[in-house]
């Protein structure tokens, strides 16, 4: 999702302070972890197929993708435009669009990617595919496209006129939402796979993210601090959300995204102060930036989520873990270190301490802490991504696997290390 809400010249900090604060950026307690993007490119979608192929999309034609769950990004650029959002089905096939009306298609896990003819020189935002042949394009002045073959041939399928259309959220091949801006800013549903739709409520401002559990539960986040909740398929919505709204200008919260129906993450643009929040739980657990937006955030059933913003910004955050800092580096230390668990052996939490060492000899290593089973398969990923040098105490939940012998691997660089985990339910 692309929405920008605050010209340049709000940010003070130059991008070699912004380059630094990521290197070595830390709460005391955290379980967002800052990710190597290699850009300063403001980034404004991000899609995960599954936990380990992932891609970002951002100004001047930039896709981003990793095979690792984001510990290494490579880069590509497929146009000129900027590109607002993107959609894959799997690990292969894909699509992207952009502010000058364009949709790319890959099949080959963004190796090479087509550009297929829509007839519009018009900006795309929401972006949806329910398989291979079905999906929905839409953007400014009304624009509305839907493809049954790919993309190859996309036509006209305006159900009414609007301002612009912001976000799609299809359940199945029958039921799906979209939200749009005009004045009301509103929002429509289908029953019967986009053949037809039906506008079934009105919001005091824009919505740009949307997600639903089912045919009644459902989510949207957009301007002026909007989170909203409906429980009736969207027909009637209230607000869960408790933050002070004194600010000015108001925030713009640009996306949404959700592992299960008890945790979810929602992305904010703010020139005071922009973050990562959850959707339950007020203003708790939570990555607060105070230089620059995040414009989307992708979750995955299994726990782990990205979000994405100014800068080349990309967090990563596991479900499974939160790690204390514990103290300042040593100046002694001058290499990674992974304790062993304790205790062990362990019913479903465990503690694992592990060392950064000095700045100049971890800069460029990310730090990966990865848990796999006896078949070296990895099960679950506990950090991924960059700390400040210092001392850290992560505590790991181990409740969705099953009784047996583990193996913990902390590798950054050339270094790796691996401590044996028995869990006993």
């Amino acid at each position: 999702m692309s929405i920008h809400l605050y010209p340049s010249g709000m940010k003070f900090y130059c991008i070699s302070l912004i380059a630094i604060f990521i290197l070595i950026a830390n709460t005391t307690t955290s379980q967002w972890m800052y990710q190597k993007s290699a850009t300063t490119i403001t980034l404004h979608a991000v899609c995960f197929p599954n936990d380990f192929t992932g891609f970002v999309v951002g100004d001047s034609g930039l896709v981003m993708k990793t095979s690792n769950s984001g510990l290494k990004w490579s880069r590509q650029i497929i146009s000129d435009s900027k590109l607002n959002n993107v959609k894959f089905i799997d690990g292969y096939t894909g699509w992207v669009v952009s502010n000058q009306g364009e949709i790319f298609k890959t099949t080959s896990g963004g190796d090479t990617w087509e550009t297929q003819k829509t007839g519009t020189t018009r900006s795309l935002y929401a972006l949806w595919f329910l398989n291979e042949s079905t999906g929905w394009a839409a953007g400014d002045s009304g624009t509305f496209l839907k493809t049954t073959d790919g993309g190859y041939r996309w036509n006209v399928a305006l159900p009414f006129k609007a301002r612009r259309f912001d976000a799609f959220y299809f359940l199945d091949s029958k039921i799906g939402w979209f939200t749009y801006s005009d004045v009301p800013a509103g929002l429509a549903k289908t029953t019967d796979g986009g053949e037809s739709w039906t506008l079934i409520h009105n919001f005091g401002h824009a919505q740009y993210g949307i997600y639903f559990f089912n045919e009644l539960t459902g989510y949207t986040c957009g301007g002026s601090y909007t989170l909203l909740k409906t429980t009736d398929g969207g027909y009637n919505w209230s607000s869960p959300d408790t933050k002070d709204e004194s600010d000015s200008p108001p925030a713009t919260y640009t996306g949404i995204s959700f592992v299960d129906e008890n945790t979810g993450w929602f992305t904010e643009a703010h020139p005071l102060g922009a973050g990562v929040y959850p959707v339950h739980d007020g203003y708790g657990e939570s990555l607060r930036i105070k230089i620059y937006n995040l414009y989307d955030v992708c979750a995955r059933k299994s726990g782990y989520a990205w979000a994405v913003g100014e800068y080349g910004t990309i967090v990563f955050r596991s479900n499974s873990a939160s790690i204390d800092f514990l103290s300042d580096y040593n100046e002694n230390v001058n290499r990674f270190s992974l304790s062993p668990n304790y205790p062990n052996p362990f019913n479903s939490e465990t503690k694992i301490k592990f060392s950064v060492p000095a700045l100049k000899l971890s800069q460029d290593s990310p730090v990966r802490i990865s848990v796999f089973d006896v078949s070296g398969r990895e099960v679950d990923i506990l950090a991924n991504g960059y700390f400040k040098p210092g001392d850290y105490e992560l505590t790991y939940n181990a409740g969705k696997l099953s009784s047996g012998m583990y193996f913990c691997k902390l590798v950054s660089g050339n270094f790796a290390v691996t401590t044996k985990m028995i869990l006993m339910k």
